[in-house]
């Protein structure tokens, strides 16, 4: 497996489906492309968090309290190696083009 070319950084506190959606949408327009997709969980009690599981590219940090958003970027930046980094909301989605 190739390191990652971009990492995507995921913070996400209860964030229910759509940190799964995000996930997706990542997935979708890098594939072809070696990616990682850091995802920080601020102590989700929804069930959201098992969403990193949805490919092999995508880690998982938790945290055993919400230590907030900046902290978890912090953490998923400490834990990537990719020069490139794109951090964005559980909300968000990657559009093709």
């Amino acid at each position: 497996m190739s390191p990652p070319e971009i990492a995507a950084i995921l913070v996400n506190y209860n964030a229910g489906g759509e940190l799964a959606r995000a996930l997706q949408s990542i997935a979708d327009e890098l594939a072809g492309h070696p990616w990682e997709a850091i995802v920080v969980d601020n102590a989700s009690i929804d069930g959201s968090a098992s969403a990193a599981e949805c490919a092999p590219q995508v880690r998982l940090v938790q945290n055993a309290a919400n230590v907030g958003f900046s902290r978890g970027v912090n953490q998923g930046l400490a834990a990537s190696t990719a020069p490139l980094v794109l951090i964005m909301n559980p909300d968000c989605r990657l559009l093709s083009g």
